[in-house]
């Protein structure tokens, strides 16, 4: 008995100096841990929220003060008591025994009896090798993600096994199992999606989670009485309630940045960046696994999150092929005499894209042209204006076409869209700077400017109108248009419907006259002297 307390007072030593390797005649039970060398992570049992129950997990060594856990071994079969309970190799395989000495979790290799040896090493990967530690792992749990993806874990299917490799979120803070969100690869599509309860979660959803989030950010910086800047936006710290309306919780780095702080951070703040599917901490179990901090690590698509494209500051003339417009950013003219970009009209919730005058100082801003006049957006930030197959293309919120240039051409080079300083749009081929593709002055809105054209194509049998806007609130088509300078054409308004009401049930009005002969009355015929015979019969009485 002596012997075996001192054997087991060295392991604890032993495992817990810093070691990131088990033995075969190692065992790791209780408070006892492996670190990595670089002692980026750790491995050991941990204790779920308020739960009494225990898992063997992988987490940030030197990351805040509770661990943020990346990977979970028995997920569904947790232990009640570490110190009874041991990890160990067995028949060339890790295996974990709990408190009764039942295999509760296991890599599942086939038996051998080669020597194997367990090792955590400085990506977060357990790597499980049979002989020299030279030698490629036989298991690793890179090729079975949790809840976390990790730089250089796996994410894909295997034709043979007919297997996958799925992330899952926690069921909740207290239960690693798997939870309602994931995020596998789909073979038949070649990509990755994010699904909610076997589902995949529509655009529409996605797309109102991140809004939300970035809504929540901005009340935070911009709106609140005290600006908070948080410091730590990460998967685990974004909640979902019952209708997927994201909630920014804990605040606890905020508080490392003063009131008065208004530069510019260039520094890594926060968790290191990796992607988490996590569990809710207060929403029923709803995790996000959707945040990416392209600040902090590489940029990885999430159902159709991410996505590369080239931004230019505002100033520039010029959208070429490789670039988009969105959000508050503009296109000026190189005299900077007008402006394109997104602007609100009125009281209105929706944006459209426009040109107004940029040196005219008014607000809201002098309008002079719109693009989407009858098919407005409703968020700036997540809609793009650019080039695709040589046209100018407006996509709103849902990657949906709204508006285009709908040239049809061939063989262009190098499309741009160009902004001059007469207000006029123009789409150029690189190869042709002199006569444009497509200008705005050929599609006048409601708003003539010098060198616009008014016009009748006797082709096409089309014109260049000029049509006022609906409303101060509405650039879509109003009633008054113009065909040719000077000459207003309006058209007729409807009628009002209370007044066509009582036209469609007016009844015929008749006019009665007195005989002088029989005493009797007769209606007057419909003839022209209607109106001299009933004059006579009056003036005869």
């Amino acid at each position: 008995m002596e012997f075996l307390l001192l054997l087991c007072f060295f392991l604890t030593i032993s495992l817990s100096s810093g070691d990131d390797t088990i033995f075969a005649n190692q065992s790791l039970s209780g408070d006892q841990t492996i670190v990595s060398k670089g002692e980026k992570f750790e491995l050991g049992f941990f204790k779920a929220g308020n739960s009494s129950n225990y898992y063997i997990g992988i987490w940030y060594k030197h990351v805040s003060s509770s661990p943020t856990i990346v990977w979970v071994a028995n997920r569904e079969t947790p232990i009640s008591d570490r110190f009874s309970s041991e990890l160990k190799i067995k028949d060339g395989n890790l295996v974990l025994l709990n408190e009764s000495n039942a295999l509760v979790w296991s890599t599942n290799m086939i038996p051998t009896a080669l020597p194997a040896s367990l090792a955590l090493l400085d990506d977060g990967n357990l790597v499980l090798r049979y002989g020299s530690s030279s030698r490629p792992p036989i298991w690793q749990s890179f090729d079975h993600p949790t809840h976390t993806f990790m730089p250089g874990s796996k994410l894909g299917y295997n034709k043979r096994t007919n297997t996958k490799q799925v992330i899952t979120s926690w069921r909740n803070k207290d239960d690693p199992a798997p939870g309602l969100f994931s995020l596998e690869f789909v073979p038949e599509k070649k990509q990755s999606v994010l699904k909610w309860n076997g589902n995949v979660l529509n655009w529409k959803t996605r797309y109102q989670i991140a809004v939300g989030i970035a809504r929540g950010l901005v009340y935070l910086h911009e709106k609140c009485r005290d600006c908070i800047i948080h410091c730590d936006i990460k998967p685990e710290n974004i909640l979902l309630d019952a209708d997927f309306c994201p909630k920014i919780a804990d605040f606890g780095l905020a508080k490392l940045v003063g009131r008065e702080f208004s530069r510019v951070l260039t520094t890594m703040r926060g968790t290191r960046g990796n992607i988490t599917v996590f569990g809710d901490m207060t929403y029923n179990g709803r995790g996000l696994p959707i945040y990416v901090d392209l600040m902090i690590s590489s940029s990885i698509v999430l159902g159709g999150f991410s996505k590369l494209e080239f931004s230019f500051s505002s100033g520039a003339d010029t959208i070429s092929a490789n670039e988009s417009l969105s959000g508050n950013q503009t296109i000026i003219s190189k005299g900077g005499n007008f402006e394109l970009g997104f602007f609100k009209p009125g009281n209105s919730s929706n944006y459209y894209i426009g040109i107004w005058y940029k040196k005219v100082q008014s607000n809201p801003p002098t309008i002079v042209w719109v693009a989407n006049r009858e098919t407005p957006i409703s968020d700036t930030f997540i809609s793009e204006l650019k080039i695709v197959n040589d046209n100018l293309v407006l996509f709103n919120e849902f990657k949906v076409e709204i508006w285009s240039t709908n040239v049809t051409t061939t063989g262009l080079n190098s499309v741009t869209a160009v902004l001059l300083d007469d207000g006029n749009l123009v789409l150029r081929d690189g190869s042709n700077l002199v006569e444009p593709v497509w200008q705005s002055f050929d599609h006048p809105v409601h708003t003539w400017l010098p060198g616009a054209k008014l016009a009748y194509d006797n082709i096409t049998k089309k014109s260049q109108l000029l049509t006022s806007w609906r409303s101060n609130e509405d650039p879509g088509l109003g009633v008054v248009k113009n065909v040719v300078p000077g000459v207003l054409d309006v058209n007729m308004p409807p009628v009002p419907r209370t007044v066509k009401l009582y036209l469609d049930n007016m009844e015929p009005i008749v006019f009665f006259t007195e005989s002088s002969s029989n005493g009797s009355s007769e209606a007057p015929s419909n003839s022209s002297n209607d109106g001299s015979q009933s004059k006579s019969a009056s003036s005869s009485r």
